[in-house]
């Protein structure tokens, strides 16, 4: 998480999030996700992303940072797969984009629309 929240293309998204409660919250959603017997005390995702206007883009940038993350604490293959086809499975509860691609017209609107 420390990585998302400096990361120069998607951080902004975190600017007024209290690290320690996302970490928190990511660590039981995962761990979850991936068997543990823990309880997630956030909101469901589609709630919780609902206010930012994610991009398919900003969601394949978070796709890549747990990648080089997975791929640098050397995750056993298998968690990493489930990890990672999870993580893609979300991708409509977080961004209408279907793909990864970024218009840069379409990012000024959806900015411009948030703030208004």
């Amino acid at each position: 998480m420390d990585r998302i929240f400096d990361d120069l293309m998607i951080g902004f998204f975190f600017r007024n999030a209290d690290r320690n409660r996302i970490k928190l919250l990511e660590f039981q959603f995962t761990a979850r996700v991936l068997g543990a017997d823990i309880e997630y005390e956030g909101r469901p995702l589609e709630q919780a992303h609902a206010p930012h206007p994610i991009m398919g883009g900003q969601f394949a940038r978070r796709l890549q940072i747990l990648r080089e993350t997975l791929d640098e604490f050397q995750v056993p293959e298998a968690v990493r797969t489930a990890w990672l086809d999870h993580t893609e499975s979300l991708r409509s509860l977080i961004t209408r984009d279907r793909g990864s691609d970024c218009d840069p017209a379409e990012a000024r609107r959806k900015a411009l629309a948030h703030t208004s």
